[in-house]
């Protein structure tokens, strides 16, 4: 008898480990459960589970209910038919069914979703498919998150980004606008101009032409009129008209833009703008002295004529400081010089354009580029300096820079040196 008591001490205690351990598992399993109802039912995130052939709402936590707009006792009562919107539910089922035969196996979709009380929201949805072997039921794993207040940021931001867009080409447009105005006040500007040193060109020839004129009468009337006489009357009198029709052409061509890029020569392009301007300044008792550096490359690519009138408006900026200073100390000698060379590597060409005319204030140096800006009151547009710094910066790809030295200012124009055969330079 004893193995046999043995044999059922022996199946008892097996059995009790067994019970133990089965208990250990119930309340393992009863603590995940618990766990996971309190995730359930505590989760930010709306969730349904939801049988696959009936359609009905298995069970699903309070942010579902409360996402959707349904209490928690009317959804059990309801399919998923009941509470899609009727507008797209034949779609949204087809998806559903094609997502148990799809590799993927979730649907992920973003839908506005109208609520049992009439209130429209944007809805984040997920639904996966899930199989329960136990009961041989499918199962849609449903999450569902309210992205309206997302939807309306993106929403305005989208708009924003439109009225922005609208604002910008707004301004842009505005700018183009004054760009034009700025440009054809300049033209305006350097019509008069033109007009005025064509008048200062043609004043002493008309006052020749005059003189002829006068003489041919007396030289009649005294019977001084020859062969000779007539000869010497036309030539010198056809060589001053040809003089004048020169300098037309000479201002003409000079004030009309450059169509396209050219190599030309620096030195070159300001010793023929003092051979045309060069009168104005010996009337104001100005010096102007054109150094340039021994074997210095002066060949750029760019507008001449823009290059030109950027050198002149300089020139004159200098001359009005020193006109300026000279009616305070009548003793000053109007001095400019034009310093032309390259850098170390001959890359690049510096001219500088320094004056003894007193300099630029402190307070205003930084702003003489800016548009409309001007020191010379009602004398002065404002417009030279900025489209100087255009044409030299943006048409040009170089540099305008200015900075006062001892006793005046000194103007910096840098630009791209060029290599090329002496038949291209203009």
């Amino acid at each position: 008898m004893e193995p046999i008591i043995k044999q059922e001490l022996e199946l008892q205690s097996r059995v009790a480990r067994v019970t133990e351990k089965r208990k250990d598992i119930e309340d393992q399993l009863s603590l995940s459960e618990q766990g996971f109802r309190v995730i359930f039912e505590q989760s930010p995130i709306g969730i349904a589970l939801i049988e696959y052939k009936t359609r009905k709402c298995i069970q699903v936590n309070q942010m579902f209910c409360n996402i959707i707009g349904y209490s928690f006792e009317e959804l059990p009562e309801h399919t998923f038919e009941d509470i899609m919107q009727p507008y797209d539910l034949e779609q949204q089922i087809d998806r559903i069914d094609r997502l148990f035969n799809s590799e993927h196996r979730i649907l992920h979709m973003e839908k506005l979703y109208v609520r049992k009380d009439s209130k429209t929201v944007w809805l984040n949805i997920v639904c996966v498919p899930m199989f329960v072997e136990t009961e041989q039921t499918l199962y849609t794993f449903i999450l569902v998150d309210d992205i309206t207040e997302r939807k309306q940021i993106e929403e305005e931001v989208r708009n924003l980004n439109n009225n922005l867009k609208e604002m910008v080409n707004a301004e842009i447009e505005k700018r183009r606008a004054q760009e034009q105005m700025l440009i054809q006040q300049s033209k305006m500007a350097s019509m008069g101009e033109m007009i005025g040193l064509i008048a200062h060109q043609w004043k002493q020839p008309i006052n020749a032409v005059g003189i002829k004129i006068q003489d041919l009468k007396d030289a009649y009337t005294y019977g001084e009129v020859d062969d000779k006489y007539i000869d010497d009357a036309v030539g010198s009198t056809m060589n001053l008209i040809n003089f004048m029709a020169k300098t037309i052409d000479d201002f003409r061509n000079f004030f009309i833009p450059t169509r396209n890029k050219l190599l030309f020569d620096v030195n070159s392009a300001i010793n023929e703008l003092m051979s045309m301007f060069g009168s104005i300044f010996r009337k104001s008792n100005i010096h102007v002295s054109v150094n340039v550096e021994q074997d210095a490359l002066l060949i750029v690519l760019g507008y001449p004529n823009e290059f030109k009138q950027v050198v002149l408006n300089i020139l004159n900026n200098s001359k009005d400081a020193i006109v300026s200073k000279k009616k305070i100390s009548f003793r000053i000698r109007g001095c400019i010089n034009v310093n032309i060379g390259n850098n170390e590597d001959k890359s690049k060409i510096i001219t500088t354009i320094s004056d003894n005319g007193g300099g630029i204030p402190d307070d205003v140096i930084g702003q003489i580029f800016e548009p409309y800006f001007t020191t010379k009151e009602k004398e002065g547009t404002g417009i030279g300096l900025y489209m100087s710094k255009t044409i030299i910066e943006t048409n040009m790809g170089g540099s305008l820079t200015v900075r006062n030295i001892e006793g005046g200012a000194e103007f910096s124009i840098i630009l791209n040196a060029q290599c090329s055969n002496e038949e291209d330079i203009m």
